[in-house]
């Protein structure tokens, strides 16, 4: 086993064991459930940020509350956080909804929190490749976030028929239905400007080719986080004054 394993490896047993014993002396308690996922998101680059609240884009609609968010931190004023507690949608690159034990109500009411970023529009960013051209945008695009489901443990059997909504749904616990399910997003997580963004999302969602594991899963879990942020690392250009 290699060093990077290893250390996952005793992460992931550190994670279950905490999961387990906090659920024993508090299962309502929903703050100890996003502290300790937070703690395995240290994955994230340094520009990024990870916070729970909503979501809002400049048309004034808003998303349902995010037990985590995952955002660019870089281009999100501080009083978007401190004043509003709400993020724009152009910083957003993942949405997480954690769940103690996840069964077949449980899944849907969080696969319905989560699809409800999608009544947001985003506004048209860009990346820029040369600096020799200012601020010009060279090639316009959106960002899809990722939807993700963390749970302790899973009471249903977790299916890409079932979970076509979510791009990774990964639970913690060590049994028979406690998998990891990753969907395969290559750079289609990027829309160019001949792109419509309901067709993007439309083809995600019946994108259901899932890689399903049930081992190394909090390795596997990390890195495609890690392999998405490396789709979008890349400056976005947000009119702030439209907010």
């Amino acid at each position: 086993m290699s060093y990077l394993r290893e250390i996952f490896r005793v992460r992931e047993d550190n994670l279950k064991r905490l999961f387990k014993i906090k659920i024993s002396h508090n299962p309502s308690d929903g703050r100890f459930r996003e502290d300790l996922i937070k703690t395995i998101l240290d994955i994230v680059p340094q520009k990024y940020n990870v916070s729970n609240g909503f979501i809002i884009d400049t048309q004034g609609n808003l998303s349902n509350e995010m037990d985590l968010i995952i955002f660019d931190d870089i281009y999100v004023p501080k009083f978007f956080m401190e004043t509003y507690s709400v993020i724009p949608i152009e910083s957003v690159v993942a949405v997480v909804q954690i769940k103690t034990k996840l069964d077949s109500t449980k899944l849907k009411n969080a696969i319905i929190n989560l699809n409800s970023i999608d009544k947001l529009t985003p506004q048209k960013g860009g990346k820029i490749i040369s600096a020799s051209k200012g601020t010009e945008i060279i090639e316009e695009r959106f960002i899809l976030p990722l939807k993700i489901i963390v749970c302790g443990s899973s009471s249903t059997i977790l299916t890409a028929d079932k979970c076509s909504d979510i791009d990774i749904i990964y639970s913690i616990g060590k049994e028979e239905k406690d998998l990891i399910l990753i969907k395969n997003i290559e750079s289609s997580s990027i829309v160019s400007k001949e792109c419509n963004i309901e067709n993007m999302r439309n083809n995600r969602k019946n994108n259901k080719n899932y890689n399903i594991n049930s081992n190394e899963k909090l390795y596997k879990f990390s890195f495609a986080i890690l392999k998405y942020l490396t789709l979008i690392n890349n400056s976005m250009i947000v009119n702030y004054e439209e907010y």
